[in-house]
């Protein structure tokens, strides 16, 4: 799964768990921006209902017009003294898409500063910190995003197995990854942790896992050809050669 796309707060209409701050505004009602050179019209945007205005970032970043969604938040955020939960979130995301990570962690702390028990703010910030090599903080800041989960929630175990995998904690990573699997039998989740028995030299547990995973996913080119190479490894050409 693709990290940023986790569930966008404040898309809809119908949620009133997002915190957002004031919705006044007083722009004109046709301005112009500049945004890659190019002039947009944005018609009467500061004039809508918050929920519009959210649902207008969530669509523009959803079409991937990532320079004109950008000059609409700067907007929203300069308006709302940074007090929009929703264009915070979707900022950070397109910060993190340009690579540039610490920023993009400053806009999601500043959605969890705004609603400190959501936990896909939580989610988003270990991400983040992953991503910066803070494997130990992400570690914590997910499983504190667990504590605050109505329901196990298997990408939290997936990613705290990540996290361990980085730091050379094999076993526990292994552990995590079970746990996710319980839950959900994702492709990447089956991937991962047969890749982690493999570096053990834990061969019979690794095929024992491609096995699994291929009886969930029987089209997978990538499962069959990590079977396959054990296999050989093993001397097992045969095996190598036939489907599974």
């Amino acid at each position: 799964m693709d990290q940023d796309q986790e569930l966008l707060p404040g898309a809809s209409s119908s949620g009133g768990e997002v915190s957002n701050g004031p919705a006044t505004a007083s722009e004109n009602s046709l301005t112009k921006i500049k945004a890659s050179g190019k002039s947009v019209a944005l018609r009467n945007v500061y004039l809508a209902p918050l929920e519009t205005r959210n649902w207008l970032f969530h669509t523009k970043y959803c079409r991937q017009e990532f320079e004109e969604c950008k000059l609409l938040i700067e907007q929203e955020l300069d308006l709302t003294e940074g007090n929009n939960e929703c264009a915070n979130y979707i900022y950070g995301l397109i910060m993190r898409k340009e690579g540039k990570i610490e920023i993009s962690l400053r806009y999601f702390e500043k959605c969890n500063e705004l609603n400190p028990t959501k936990v896909e703010n939580l989610k988003q910030i270990a991400r983040s910190l992953f991503l910066l090599g803070k494997q130990q903080l992400a570690v914590e800041t997910y499983l504190k995003a667990e504590r605050f989960s109505f329901e196990p929630d298997s990408s939290i175990y997936y990613n705290i197995a990540l996290c361990y995998s980085k730091l050379g904690q094999e076993q526990k990573a292994i552990d995590y990854l079970t746990k996710a699997l319980r839950i959900s039998q994702r492709e990447e989740y089956f991937s991962e942790l047969a890749s982690l028995y493999t570096n053990q030299n834990n061969i019979k547990e690794a095929i024992s896992v491609y096995k699994a995973a291929l009886r969930q996913f029987s089209s997978s080119s990538d499962l069959a050809a990590e079977l396959g190479l054990l296999y050989l490894g093993e001397g097992q050409n045969e095996k190598a050669f036939n489907k599974p």
